[in-house]
Parts: C-alpha cells; sequence; structure tokens
C-alpha cells in the first residue's frame, strides 16, 4: 500500500500546479510542462483524495 504521506504530497502538488496555471504568471516553456504534469496527476486525483478521506475515517473510528 501507498505510504498516506506520498498521497497527501500528490495532492498538495496536485493543488499547486492548479494555482500556477490559474495565476497567469508563467512562461510558455513551464506552462507546458506543468499543463502535461497537471492532466497526468488529474487522472488519479480523486482516487488520491479517496484514499485520503479513508484512512482519515478509519482512524477516527478506531479512536471510538
Amino acid at each position: 500500500m501507498i505510504p498516506l504521506d506520498k498521497v497527501k504530497k500528490i495532492v498538495s502538488t496536485y493543488e499547486t500546479l492548479e494555482k500556477d496555471l490559474a495565476s497567469g504568471n508563467i512562461d510558455k516553456k513551464d506552462f507546458v510542462k506543468k499543463s502535461k504534469e497537471y492532466s497526468n496527476i488529474g487522472d488519479i486525483i480523486n482516487e488520491a483524495k479517496s484514499f485520503i478521506d479513508y484512512e482519515k475515517e478509519k482512524t477516527e473510528l478506531e479512536k471510538i
């Protein structure tokens, strides 16, 4: 199983790329590179967020 910290890093990277691309203050070479990376991560981001939510819920249920 993938460690939770790596999944959180993927989500963080995705959010950072999203902000960078939306800002418009990026040169064309970086824009292309970041757009490709954003697209690649976009394929798995929903699963990553679901995994994080699952781990949080699992931890809270174990406390009960």
